[in-house]
C-alpha cells in the first residue's frame, strides 16, 4: 500500500521569548496581529508584501559579498521592519520610541517573525513532500477551534510555479550586477507563480493590504529554495 504523504501540516510562528514574563498576545486564527511588550502594544499594520522582500534585503550584511545598496545588517533592519509594520497604541513606531522601549533582541524576534505568520495546512499534488520543492500546491488557513468540533479550514489557495527561463533574461542579469535582490523576487514572482489562477502583478505586491502574506511567505520559501538551489 501506498502511503499518502501528500498532506501536511506546517506550522511557522515565532519562536517563544526566554523569560518568564512572556509578552501578552492576541491572535486571529493563528496569526498574531497585537502583542504586548512592557507596558507598550504593539499591533501590525496592513503591510505590502514587498516590504517582506526589502527585509530580505536590508537584513544582509554590508561588508557581504553579495550586499547592493539596501544593506543595513540584522539588527537595523528588524527595527526598520518593526517600524514599517507596527504601531504603538496606535501611533507609528519611530526609532526613538524603540530606544525608549528597549527592545531586548527576543522581543525583537518575535515582533519580525509574527508578521505575515500562522499555522497552514500544504497539500503537494505533483508528488512532492515538502512546498519547498513543490511546483503545484494548496494552502488551507485553520479556523478558530471549537469545543467539539473537528478542525476546520478557509480560503483555499491555489499555488503553481512556472518553467523559470530567468537566467537568461537581460533583466536578470541587470540585477544580479546590481544586486538588485528585491527586482529579481518581483520579476520572478510575478512572471512565473500563479495563484488561483492568476500571476500577481507589481502593483499589488506593492499595495499594502492586497496580497496575504501568510500565501507570500509560502510563495517566498518556494522560490528561496529554488534560487538556492540554482
Amino acid at each position: 500500500m501506498t502511503q499518502d504523504k501528500s498532506k501536511k501540516v506546517e506550522t511557522v510562528k515565532a519562536q517563544p521569548i526566554p523569560t518568564n514574563k512572556l509578552p501578552e498576545k492576541t491572535y486571529i486564527g493563528d496569526v498574531l496581529i497585537k502583542t504586548t511588550v512592557g507596558k507598550y502594544k504593539f499591533q501590525q499594520k496592513n503591510v505590502a508584501a514587498i516590504e517582506l522582500l526589502l527585509f530580505e534585503d536590508k537584513k544582509i550584511d554590508p561588508r557581504d559579498a553579495i550586499a547592493g545598496a539596501r544593506a543595513i545588517g540584522f539588527l537595523s533592519a528588524c527595527e526598520w521592519f518593526i517600524s514599517t509594520c507596527y504601531d504603538i497604541e496606535g501611533e507609528p513606531v519611530t526609532t526613538r520610541k524603540l530606544n525608549e522601549i528597549v527592545l531586548e533582541v527576543p522581543h525583537l524576534l518575535r515582533l519580525v517573525q509574527a508578521v505575515g505568520r500562522g499555522s497552514v495546512l500544504i497539500d503537494c499534488h505533483d508528488g512532492e513532500e515538502l512546498v519547498e520543492d513543490s511546483d503545484d500546491f494548496t494552502i488551507k488557513f485553520p479556523l478558530p477551534l471549537v469545543d467539539g468540533e473537528e478542525l476546520k479550514y478557509e480560503k483555499v489557495v491555489h499555488v503553481k510555479r512556472l518553467p523559470i527561463g530567468w537566467r537568461h533574461t537581460p533583466q536578470y542579469l541587470a540585477a544580479q550586477s546590481t544586486k538588485d535582490w528585491v527586482k529579481i523576487n518581483v520579476d520572478i514572482i510575478t512572471q512565473y507563480f500563479e495563484i488561483d489562477g492568476r500571476k500577481w502583478t507589481e502593483e499589488e505586491l506593492r499595495s499594502p493590504g492586497v496580497v496575504d502574506l501568510r500565501v507570500f511567505n509560502v510563495v517566498m520559501r518556494r522560490l528561496g529554495k529554488y534560487l538556492s538551489a540554482g
